[in-house]
């Protein structure tokens, strides 16, 4: 049986270290996978390089396809591919990016799968620049999948048809799932970009209180964004620079040992003034996996992803009181600590497993192939 021809295009800046979810997608989907990356508009193939680059004879093929010519290099050279490739389904990483694709979809009748993942079904500015767009693709689009049940109901209300739309969040790696954490570490542990949904300002002023009833206790954050700098220098303000470990961006592979000696994860996620929001965090997912107990936020595909008291603690946003004492409580009940990883672990292996939310995206695949 012939492989069905898959072609992912997606923004992410490099087609071998995408983000995490964006990898496993590439690495583990049924089929041929193709990979086109670099913008919302992509702008490189893994396989050919510079998609605007191709040999003259792709203007041929298009010709006597009586296919129109466009004068966009990049709109060109992506229809080229899609074509000399014989692609048989599209899955658009983000709404973004399926927004600036669904056209060259429509007009080669390939059928189009969009995959949100988080601020581009949140942000403001980006749902008043595809205030015109996301209407056309949500007709277009074949089917689309949210990471929460909170995220459906934004895509819902954003103008998407409920009966295209499968909810389906993300699954760690199964590394993960290997590792014993050390609940008698005294290491917390956050990881995630430094920037305003992630509020990495709240988890520094958070821990910065139980330090006071805690000497011992050290904070380790790990990620890169545009508030690292400003998180750095709050730390040097409360003169913590020995307690708290801003390392900034690692390699996704480098994320093992981190988890292992700690002994709970904590991010203090919010609705940021824009608008953005989580999608389900893949950091808490893999936090989980390793057994860690979480202290978050209730804060979309948070509040689905973690059991309140028991696989961790969530708070409201802002509530960095509350936050403060779930952390001093973990802190001071290390069995505890582990009672909550080991359930936060059942939890993950019962529910958002790898190869399930891999699965799914290939039952909608076929799904949506079969009814072509």
């Amino acid at each position: 049986m012939n492989k069905k021809k898959i072609c992912i295009i997606t923004e992410s800046k490099s087609s071998q270290t995408p983000e995490s979810f964006v990898k496993a997608h590439k690495d583990l989907l049924e089929g041929e996978i193709h990979f086109l990356y670099g913008s919302t508009l992509p702008l490189y193939s893994e396989k050919y390089g510079d998609i605007a680059l191709y040999p003259s004879f792709f203007d041929k093929l298009l010709q006597k396809l009586k296919i129109k010519k466009y004068s966009n290099p990049i709109v060109r050279g992506i229809k080229h591919y899609l074509i000399s490739e014989n692609i048989e389904l599209v899955l658009a990483e983000y709404g973004t990016t399926g927004a600036q694709v669904f056209s060259i979809c429509e007009h080669l009748e390939i059928p189009l799968i969009v995959h949100f993942h988080g601020y581009d079904a949140s942000r403001y500015d980006l749902i008043e620049w595809h205030k015109d767009l996301y209407p056309k693709m949500f007709e277009y689009a074949s089917g689309l999948i949210a990471v929460s049940e909170d995220m459906k109901k934004d895509l819902i209300n954003l103008g998407a048809n409920e009966d295209k739309i499968v909810v389906n969040p993300y699954g760690p790696n199964n590394s993960f799932l290997k590792l014993n954490p050390d609940y008698f570490s005294n290491n917390f542990l956050a990881v995630g970009r430094f920037i305003d949904k992630k509020a990495p300002y709240n988890t520094i002023m958070a821990f910065n209180e139980v330090q006071k009833t805690f000497p011992q206790l050290k904070l380790v954050m790990l990620g890169g964004g545009y508030l690292l700098n400003s998180s750095k220098n709050l730390v040097k303000l409360l003169k913590l620079e020995d307690k708290i470990k801003i390392l900034g961006k690692i390699e996704h592979s480098e994320l093992l040992k981190y988890f292992e000696n700690a002994f709970c994860f904590v991010q203090h996620s919010v609705i940021a003034d824009d608008g953005d929001s989580e999608g389900t965090p893949v950091a808490i997912l893999e936090a989980q996996a390793s057994g860690l107990p979480i202290i978050s936020t209730y804060h979309k595909g948070i509040k689905e992803a973690v059991i309140h008291k028991e696989t961790g603690y969530l708070v409201n946003e802002y509530d960095v009181s509350n936050m403060i004492n779930y952390m001093k409580k973990l802190a001071a009940d290390r069995e505890l600590c582990q009672n909550m990883g080991k359930r936060a672990k059942e939890h993950i292996e019962q529910n958002y497993l790898m190869v399930k939310h891999i699965d799914t995206i290939n039952e909608f695949i076929k799904k949506i192939l079969s009814n072509e």
